[in-house]
């Protein structure tokens, strides 16, 4: 009642009705402790995902209140604005998505064609990257699929490319890269020309919602 979700019941092994109750009680407690933490990832997970995002997106409203007016512009701006909408909307469901998946232990995966997806959001991240000075380049196979969710394939593969802008300076070139291996296995890889990673946080980097500092991250998705 306390909020403390560590502590359990103590069963005897006398096999009564006390153990059998403790049993249920721990049952419980456990699942509760399970959805607790589910929740606060989901919350963590949100915050971290959809921060760019909206940071973007304010950005290019901000570019469009200040410009001269123009109807035609506007437009544009406004159609922009909506799909920068519908890009968040399928991030905050992707983000619960992967909540569930966590909560419930388990999940139907689906055999996703990656070629299409990753040349799609090559395309979309060119202007981004042109933006800052940077150049995105793309060498993705044909005919490579995988066993996986789509949206949360698109969301692990923007959060990469992402962080790859975000910490390659100007004139720096990035490149997403898509081959199958030797093993059958799919190998999705972002690089950049940025400063790199200290080798005393390349442990640290994998590790969840973990931000290091003026570092551009390198990491590479392999699936079967």
């Amino acid at each position: 009642m306390a909020g403390d979700l560590k502590r359990r019941a103590p069963i005897r092994g006398a096999g009564d009705e006390f153990d059998a109750l403790a049993a249920a009680m721990n049952g419980m407690l456990d699942r509760i402790e399970q959805l607790m933490h589910t929740t606060r990832n989901a919350g963590d997970a949100i915050a971290h995902d959809l921060r760019s995002p909206l940071t973007r997106f304010r950005q290019k409203l901000e570019a469009a209140l200040d410009a001269p007016a123009n109807s035609d512009a506007d437009r544009e701006a406004l159609r922009n604005a909506a799909e920068e909408a519908d890009r968040l909307v399928e991030t905050f469901s992707a983000v619960l998505k992967l909540a569930r998946v966590e909560g419930a232990g388990n999940w139907r995966m689906q055999r996703v064609e990656a070629t299409t997806l990753l040349r799609e959001l090559i395309e979309f991240y060119e202007p981004v990257a042109e933006e800052k000075g940077q150049k995105l380049l793309g060498d993705v196979e044909d005919d490579l699929f995988v066993r996986g969710e789509l949206g949360l394939l698109a969301q692990a593969a923007s959060n990469l490319i992402e962080n790859a802008i975000k910490y390659t300076q100007e004139g720096g070139e990035l490149e997403l890269r898509a081959v199958r291996r030797p093993d059958g296995r799919i190998e999705i890889s972002v690089a950049d020309n940025g400063p790199g990673i200290a080798p005393v946080d390349r442990d640290r980097v994998v590790e969840r919602f973990v931000r290091l500092k003026a570092r551009a991250l390198r990491p590479a998705l392999a699936w079967g």
